[in-house]
């Protein structure tokens, strides 16, 4: 039964700060338990600061022979000045008109697993009181998951009810309060279907959302992406309100090299509205300028010189520009990067022998992942002496003034494959104390999968 310490901060400039500290102890069989403490300091646009405290105690179970998992957890707001950092970001000013600040709040949720084929069932419920006000907040919901084939569907139902509170204007006394009940039922379909067209992932979804005191709405959603590197994301949107009427929209976003893009139109029945916009970013370095997708953090600058077009695996719409540089923008420090070229978008006259780097970003840096790029094509070759013998096994083969690194070596059949090599030139082929040479000149339309195919002899 081990225990642990765990602790944390969130900082936002000087608007807020926050450190927690905490003990959590897995009890085996029985569970596990946690207890922590949050202390904030909040600075808000008028001016007001506001320092504050809060604890939280939660408990979890899970029985893997039952497929179920229970948790409970309280919360106790110990001072009316404690912020949690979206409440200073995004402040909801009218949930503290109607409610004020969170007092206590309790919450308690099962998951139980039916079966692989019979989906799962969750129930929670909510319950919350607020500072200086007898008004309550409590939730009691349900939700039935499940799949079939492709086809994912929710079911949830949920009550809630809001105890409000109404102060005499005449009279301050608590007990002259008016206080009332306002009870709300709300019931929620949802489908998603994944589909091929064109071999394109294509998404359908449909939403039923109806409550007891507002308008029932039907939604339905077409979604799905395009181009090779699938950086071309679009949505339809179609909606019926019983109260409200028909709306819809279409929307686009294409990450690029150079930027990013998005448009979009939508229309209600009282407006229309039509958006569009560009983001991207510009970074000088030792070789020039480039432009790329936004950058907000540490980035890394490909450097492939002559290598243009090429993408960056697992990075969507980043490809090398037209000298052959890009930037992965928004990277995580002190992490270890491997980028990889996809070899697969390598044009026919270039080739990299080593498409992966490895590099570790620092905070608000740019570091650089060169690689070495040939100019030329990739080749093989059958070579073949005067003799009409095919060149000894074993042989080297390398472009008269290349790097005799780049020299490959002859296999079976006098055939040798060679990279980066210049639609002609003269072939320097040497093995033990003997040795040829071939002027050559490669026919470029002979080319499988990017490999020109060529005979030459050796004399």
């Amino acid at each position: 039964m081990g225990i642990t310490l765990y602790g944390g901060s969130q900082i936002a400039g000087d608007k807020y700060q926050s450190v927690a500290f905490g003990v959590g102890q897995n009890m085996q069989m029985l569970g596990a338990i946690s207890l922590d403490g949050i202390w904030s300091h909040a600075k808000f646009d008028d001016g007001r600061k506001e320092i504050g405290q809060s604890w939280r105690v939660r408990y979890s179970k899970g029985v893997v022979s039952t497929g179920t998992t229970f948790s409970l957890a309280g919360y106790r707001y110990a001072s009316e000045n404690y912020n949690s950092l979206s409440e200073v970001i995004n402040p909801d000013d009218d949930f503290y008109d109607n409610y004020g600040k969170r007092h206590n709040r309790f919450e308690a949720s099962v998951n139980q697993q039916i079966s692989n084929t019979l989906g799962s069932l969750t129930l929670s419920w909510v319950k919350e009181d607020y500072w200086h006000s007898a008004q309550q907040m409590e939730s009691l919901s349900a939700s039935y998951n499940n799949s079939w084939g492709p086809v994912s569907y929710t079911l949830s139902y949920s009550y809630n009810k809001n105890t409000y509170q109404y102060r005499s204007d005449n009279d301050d006394d608590d007990n002259d309060d008016d206080r009332y009940n306002q009870n709300d039922r709300l019931f929620t379909l949802s489908l998603h279907v994944p589909f091929t067209v064109f071999d394109s992932r294509l998404y359908a979804s449909y939403m039923l959302n109806t409550r007891k005191h507002d308008a029932t709405v039907n939604s339905t959603t077409l979604s799905g992406s395009a181009l090779r590197d699938r950086n071309l994301n679009w949505s339809l949107q179609q909606s019926h309100s019983t109260q409200d009427g028909d709306s819809g929209g279409v929307n686009a976003s294409y990450k690029g090299t150079y930027a990013n893009l998005n448009a979009g139109y939508n229309q209600s029945p009282d407006s229309q509205q039509v958006s569009y916009g560009i983001s991207g970013g510009i970074l000088a370095h030792e070789n020039g300028i480039t432009l790329s997708q936004p950058i907000t953090g540490a980035a890394i600058l490909i450097k492939a010189p002559g290598a243009s077009g090429v993408s960056v695996e697992n990075q969507t719409g980043v490809a090398t520009d037209f000298r052959g540089y890009t930037v992965i923008p928004n990277v995580t420090p002190y992490y270890r990067y491997d980028i990889s070229l996809d070899s697969s978008t390598f044009a026919d006259n270039v080739d990299i022998p080593l498409n992966n780097q490895t590099v570790y970003p620092t905070r608000n840096a740019v570091v650089r992942a060169a690689y070495d790029t040939h100019k030329g094509y990739r080749v093989l070759l059958t070579l073949t002496r005067s003799n009409g013998e095919p060149v000894p096994f074993g042989a080297t083969a390398s472009v008269d003034g290349q790097d005799a690194n780049l020299a490959s070596i002859v296999g079976d059949k006098g055939q040798v494959f060679l990279s980066g090599l210049p639609e002609e030139g003269l072939l320097l082929v040497n093995w033990g104390s003997a040795s040829c040479r071939t002027d050559y000149r490669l026919d470029i339309s002979k080319n499988m999968n990017g490999i020109v195919m060529a005979n030459a002899v050796c004399q």
